[in-house]
């Protein structure tokens, strides 16, 4: 079962991630799998597909320090080590590359 993962970005910071990859000197990576909790984050979406669930840790979004507070407590899910990394591109799709997406074109959930 395919898995796919959110990054609410700038641009800029989205190209550096399709080129570069994620770089954990920046501290921590955040994703989720609710495009719609992503793009309060950023003008840009960032997808991943992944073969499977690869484990990551997660917690809640507190909606207290969300952008939008009518997200209530979202999941999101956190590389922070090296070994967080390694699962992560363990379970990304070698077929398909990270998509970028600008966030006005996302609709909002019904």
């Amino acid at each position: 079962m395919k898995v796919k993962f959110y990054h609410g970005t700038t641009k800029a910071a989205a190209q550096n991630i399709i080129d570069n990859d994620i770089d954990l000197n920046i501290g921590v990576f955040h994703m989720t799998t609710d495009i719609h909790v992503a793009k309060n984050y950023g003008t840009t979406i960032v997808e991943f597909v992944m073969n499977y669930d690869p484990k990551l840790p997660y917690s809640l979004i507190n909606s207290g320090n969300n952008h939008n507070e009518g997200l209530g407590n979202a999941v999101q899910y956190i590389i922070r080590s090296g070994a967080d990394l390694m699962k992560f591109y363990r379970a990304l799709d070698d077929e398909l590359e990270p998509v970028m997406y600008n966030s006005k074109w996302i609709q909002q959930a019904a």
